[in-house]
């Protein structure tokens, strides 16, 4: 199952919010690199008051829907963007907890 989503969503963009969360991006990106997913980069969000986190598709032809069922995120929404490198950006919200990415920390 992850196998088919690593063919289509090749690579990741990993967002906090704050510093407080960064710790926890570092495990999403180990999370999404045992789904087969390539993050690129983990780094701060644009600002800090997300209360949902969000998976965003920047490339066409990324399955963003299907990696956002797997890791249980619901907010999925499309924002294509030629001049990035990676396929989708995934911002931990306040409710980052309730992703399925393997969290080893409570």
């Amino acid at each position: 199952m992850f196998g088919s989503i690593a063919s289509r969503v090749v690579t990741i963009l990993v967002l906090a919010c704050g510093p407080v969360l960064t710790s926890f991006a570092h495990e999403a990106k180990r999370g999404l690199l045992l789904r087969g997913i390539d993050v690129i980069k983990v780094d701060n969000a644009d600002h800090f008051d997300y209360p949902k986190s969000v998976l965003i598709a920047r490339k066409e032809g990324a399955d963003v829907e299907l990696l956002g069922k797997i890791i249980e995120c619901d907010n999925v929404v499309e924002q294509l963007r030629d001049d990035t490198l990676e396929d989708a950006t995934l911002i931990l919200g306040s409710d980052y907890r309730k992703l399925n990415l393997g969290w080893r920390h409570e």
